[in-house]
């Protein structure tokens, strides 16, 4: 199967799921997870939608991202206020 057409796939389904946690206003990282367990349950669409290396490798990166991006809302002041609790769940 060609490689484009995958990643086709997967970024489109991204895509879905961007449009759509815009329209209804909750997390991106919500709303893909759904949209993939909607598309993982399709019948037929496992012979498209494959997990190569590549979507490994995103899958991967995404994590790492998500848990950068959920540290970065974390609020300044409440962590410098509960700096002990903070840092002994870390």
């Amino acid at each position: 199967m060609n490689v484009y057409y995958v990643m086709a796939i997967w970024v489109g389904m991204a895509l879905l799921a961007a449009f759509v946690s815009i329209r209804i206003g909750i997390s991106v990282a919500l709303v893909e997870i759904v949209v993939g367990a909607v598309f993982a349950n399709i019948p037929g669409i496992k012979e498209h939608v494959q997990q190569t290396d590549y979507t490994t490798l995103l899958a991967g990166l995404g994590s790492v991202l998500l848990t950068f991006l959920a540290g970065a809302e974390i609020d300044p002041v409440s962590l410098r206020k509960h700096w002990k609790a903070s840092l002994s769940l870390a």
